[in-house]
């Protein structure tokens, strides 16, 4: 049984435009960018190998408070011992 189910949250404010002014991309760089990097650091620890992980991200989103649709939904899976 693995020792940590990992939530990954991701966010990208309406600052960054590029994801509009490229075809054909389905997220931001930014977005890809955040992903790859979280990935990286999870798969370099050993404690966490083997470990689930569920990705939530709000593309278009203010960080200015968490009313962000995937904040919110990644917040009631840690309250209900989801994620830990």
């Amino acid at each position: 049984m693995a020792k940590y189910s990992i939530g990954i949250y991701i966010r990208l404010s309406l600052a960054d435009i590029d994801l509009s002014r490229k075809e054909g991309k389905t997220e931001s760089e930014s977005i890809t960018n955040q992903r790859a990097l979280i990935n990286r650091y999870l798969d370099k620890h050993e404690e966490f190998e083997g470990c689930p992980r569920e990705e939530f991200f709000d593309d278009g989103y203010s960080g200015t408070n968490f009313a962000r649709p995937s904040f919110e939904k990644m917040m009631e899976k840690v309250k209900k011992g989801k994620i830990n």
